[in-house]
């Protein structure tokens, strides 16, 4: 149903990428891993299966959004977990990492988009 819907409304494959990217970073920034791929995974695969993304590549980009959620406020798992450990205040954590953020999306912009050198990389 959801695959007729994509194909009738003309949804790129980038546009697609892009939508998915953004609904996984909200989402890891708000709950556990596995339970949002368990959630979404069924509802997403087909539709990438149909535009024409490598299930591979596809894997890849959930993980690494999903990675990437782990140590963004507000709910960042890591954050909290760096903060125990450090005893740096959560908010010193989240100003240090900064650039990391900055970076963290470039490559998840690159990952998602440069399909090649992602399967590269997987050779």
């Amino acid at each position: 149903m959801l695959n007729r819907l994509v194909s009738s409304s003309g949804l790129s494959k980038i546009m697609f990428l892009l939508i998915v990217n953004v609904i996984y970073l909200i989402l890891g920034m708000l709950m556990e891993t596995v339970p949002i791929i368990i959630l979404t995974a069924p509802i997403f695969f087909p539709v990438a299966s149909m535009l024409g993304v490598v299930p591979i590549h596809f894997g890849i980009i959930t993980v690494v959004n999903l990675a990437f959620g782990l140590f963004t406020p507000p709910f960042g798992t890591c954050v909290f977990m760096a903060n125990t450990y450090s005893k740096q205040p959560v908010m010193s954590i989240v100003k240090n990492c900064r650039m990391f953020y900055v970076f963290g999306l470039l490559a998840i912009l690159l990952i998602t988009y440069v399909e090649p050198l992602t399967m590269w990389i997987v050779g």
